[in-house]
């Protein structure tokens, strides 16, 4: 082995015995260097370069990985980077890797509320799709890493199906409703307090969220627990709150369900509005 060759693997298992985070900034800046064929400030030649890169892919497949076997959620992380440096060489691993996370975070029970079967049977209408349940729980876990948490009731719909897209009955170009995959899930941050008088949200505010669902053109629901433990669910219009309610998801997917049973484009905008739904004014 080349100095070179031992120098790069040396720091790299030097990182590794320290830490994931450590590995993983050592790494990404190895393969984020070989981008432009260079290593410590030396430009390599094409084929230096390729060598170098071998060596370091079987030292994460020869070493890394293995070391991971109990933290597949870490060995994801590695898989992911070398995937957006241009390195699928080692993505043969990731399903062994996922099925070894779903099996630390199994998927919860199937939730039972009838509006979840509704829901189910319209798999094969216009317009609206119903995806494949989650066979994990970890999104959960990784929400929770974020210090934000979504309710168990939730969770088990995930186990029902991961996500799915209403449209409207007569107007299958509308989407009514939408819970976003598992893997879509974000983070919105707490908002102020607002002034008396804005619609839902005097004396209030909005506690920091996982936008979870879609109403439609520029709606996003999202799932909220204020420092007194109480959950909401706040109405989100082009990213700004405009209101909260507390949260109830039969009672939302039963709207979502009204909503795709409209009977004119005009009661999505009246009677069927989310102004409606959470008691905002226009």
């Amino acid at each position: 082995m080349s100095p070179l060759l031992q120098s790069v693997a040396s720091g790299l298992r030097r990182e590794l015995a320290k830490s994931t985070g450590s590995f993983l900034v050592e790494l990404e800046g190895r393969v984020r260097h070989l981008v432009g064929n260079m290593v410590d400030g030396q430009e390599l030649t094409g084929s230096e370069a390729n060598a170098l890169r071998v060596h370091i892919l079987d030292l994460v497949r020869r070493e890394a990985l293995p070391r991971l076997t109990q933290r597949p959620d870490d060995a994801i992380r590695i898989l992911d980077l070398l995937l957006a440096y241009g390195h699928p060489e080692l993505e043969s691993e990731r399903a062994r890797v996922e099925s070894a996370r779903a099996a630390l975070y199994p998927a919860p029970p199937k939730a039972s509320m009838p509006e979840i079967a509704r829901i189910l049977a319209l798999a094969q209408r216009p317009g609206c799709v119903v995806r494949s349940p989650s066979e994990t729980a970890y999104f959960a876990e990784r929400l929770r890493r974020d210090k934000v948490s979504i309710p168990n009731e939730l969770v088990a719909a995930y186990s029902a199906f991961d996500g799915f897209d209403l449209a409207c009955a007569i107007a299958p170009h509308v989407r009514v409703f939408s819970l976003l995959p598992s893997t879509a899930l974000d983070v919105a941050e707490a908002a102020p307090t607002f002034a008396a008088g804005t619609a839902g949200t005097a004396g209030t505010g909005y506690p920091r969220r996982v936008v979870a669902f879609q109403g439609g053109d520029c709606v996003d629901l999202a799932v909220g627990t204020d420092p007194r433990s109480k959950v909401w669910l706040v109405y989100e219009h082009d990213g700004m709150p405009i209101a909260k309610r507390p949260f109830d998801l039969p009672a939302l997917f039963a709207f979502a369900l009204e909503r795709y049973r409209a009977t004119t484009l005009e009661d999505l905008e009246q009677s069927l509005s989310w102004q409606t739904f959470f008691g905002a004014a226009d």
